[in-house]
């Protein structure tokens, strides 16, 4: 089978990180590995001693530079290896040791200052902990931002707090979702860091940790295989009583599952993880990590899937179909959503994944009820009981998509339905708030009553507006696509 997966211009049916890189700078961009000399809050005693019992006495930074070179020579040794294999390339700084924000502001800008000015190097990736993201330094990295595009790497692990306190992370998982947040706000990427099979975790909490991350507005991820190492507090505790491990067909079985609950825009920067062989206890089979991760790739083959596959609404319309493709060719985690017909909340549930914040208007208690368990597990959507008519006044920002889904609600009164009024009045409010690129549905439905007198009020409002749109015709509905340009 072809693939057609949007975010891939070879056989990966999932989004990764070069797809990402190629497509942002037209060349081949690395990651060159750092080790700034960082310590961890986990480590020092500020929390505790001893790291994350996973952790090796690197600090994850087994692949990156030599602590004794100062980081410019750090940089050029690993860059010239790393030009052995892509002699023509553009670099990310990746300061990947131990926790890279656990210093003062000052520190912070000795180290990273010379990095982003530095030629070629067209992104930093900063690696670190949830707790180690105080608000000046927030501040600081923003600064960064708006200089060089900005990666923050936080190590969640998993969402499980009980697992938390099992590997001795340190801090619990509202501690990481208020960091995502504040990164948020200032518009700075964040890649978070999951390890599949860690002790007492079954298959289901590890897909749990990513339906939990995805509610989140993050754009990379980065899944790991536990590895039990030599020089970790784990490896000590797995000599003395050994815990059941993954085997490497529910490895690839559970990282598959993960993709499928994953946004599509959603950058996959890590599949695997690769250890140094001799520091390696188990599992032994993880030796081989392209061999992996081309398994992956046919497992996914075989079963006809892609990420992002279990998010999509099943069995929908043709004509739904076609307004959710054009709809998701725009979504943007940054922006706002309306759906101005809630209805069962089938539109709302297929925006809420994709978009920062959701709002949804119906006037009837029914539709409200109904969605409210359809759509509990995110928290970026507002309901509203109110006509949509009267959408700008709860709305003040920009929005990028707007859906009218006309007629009436399915099993309800008949009689209770939308009108050519309300939503040409709802529609020239919708049009004010629309961003410069974004894009109005309107889906019209000719066989209820009043159906076609309200499509006829449509067209010939459009027409007196001058609005730029296209229509298209599916048996009994028309969907409207308006735009600014």
């Amino acid at each position: 089978m072809e693939n057609d997966f949007i975010y891939s211009n070879t056989n990966k049916r999932y989004h990764t990180f070069d797809y990402y890189l190629k497509n942002k700078y037209h060349e081949k961009v690395f990651k060159v590995s750092l080790n700034a000399g960082f310590t961890c809050p986990n480590r020092d005693g500020k929390i505790s001693y001893g790291g994350c019992t996973f952790c090796s006495s690197l600090g994850g930074g087994e692949n990156g530079g030599n602590i004794h070179d100062d980081l410019d020579v750090q940089f050029e040794k690993v860059k010239e290896i790393l030009h052995l294999k892509w002699p023509v390339a553009k670099y990310i700084a990746y300061f990947q040791a131990f926790s890279n924000t656990y210093a003062s502001v000052n520190v912070l800008k000795d180290i990273y200052e010379p990095f982003v000015y530095k030629k070629d190097v067209v992104a930093i990736a900063i690696a670190t902990r949830a707790d180690c993201l105080d608000d000046d330094i927030i501040d600081y990295l923003a600064s960064i931002n708006e200089r060089k595009e900005l990666w923050i790497e936080i190590g969640l692990q998993s969402s499980n707090d009980v697992t938390s306190k099992l590997i001795n992370r340190g801090y619990d998982y509202n501690t990481f979702v208020d960091s995502v947040l504040k990164l948020r706000k200032h518009n700075i990427k964040v890649t978070v860091h999951i390890i599949n099979g860690l002790p007492n975790e079954t298959k289901e909490m590890m897909i749990q940790t990513v339906k939990d991350i995805n509610k989140l507005d993050i754009q990379g991820i980065k899944i790991h295989l536990l590895n039990v190492l030599k020089n970790s507090q784990m490896g000590k505790d797995f000599y003395k009583k050994p815990f059941k491990l993954l085997s490497r067909n529910d490895y690839i079985d559970v990282v598959i599952k993960q993709l499928e609950h994953l946004r599509k825009e959603i950058v996959v920067q890590r599949l695997t993880s690769d250890p140094i062989k001799d520091n390696l206890i188990a599992p032994l089979w993880n030796n081989d990590k392209i061999q992996l991760l081309n398994d992956i790739d046919k497992e996914m083959v075989r079963r006809n899937t892609y990420q992002g596959k279990a998010l999509e609404v099943k069995d929908v319309s043709s004509t739904v179909r076609y307004y959710h493709d054009l709809i998701k060719e725009r979504a943007s985690l940054t922006k706002i959503a309306i759906d101005c017909t809630l209805g069962n909340g089938n539109d709302t549930l297929f925006l809420a994944p994709l978009f920062k914040e959701v709002i949804a208007f119906d006037i009837q208690d029914l539709a409200l009820k109904r969605s409210k368990e359809k759509l509990k597990d995110f928290s970026n959507v507002k309901m509203i009981k109110a006509n949509h008519m009267h959408l700008d006044e709860y709305i003040k920002e920009k929005v990028d998509v707007v859906i009218f889904n006309l007629g009436y609600l399915p099993g309800s009164d008949k009689k209770i339905c939308t009108n050519g009024y309300s939503t040409t009045n709802a529609l020239s409010k919708a049009y004010e708030l629309l961003n410069d690129d974004g894009m109005i549905v309107v889906v019209g439905y000719s066989r209820h009553i009043g159906g076609q007198k309200e499509i006829d009020d449509l067209d010939r409002f459009l027409e007196e507006k001058k609005y730029i749109f296209s229509k298209k015709r599916f048996d009994y509905e028309l969907v409207y696509i308006i735009t600014k340009n």
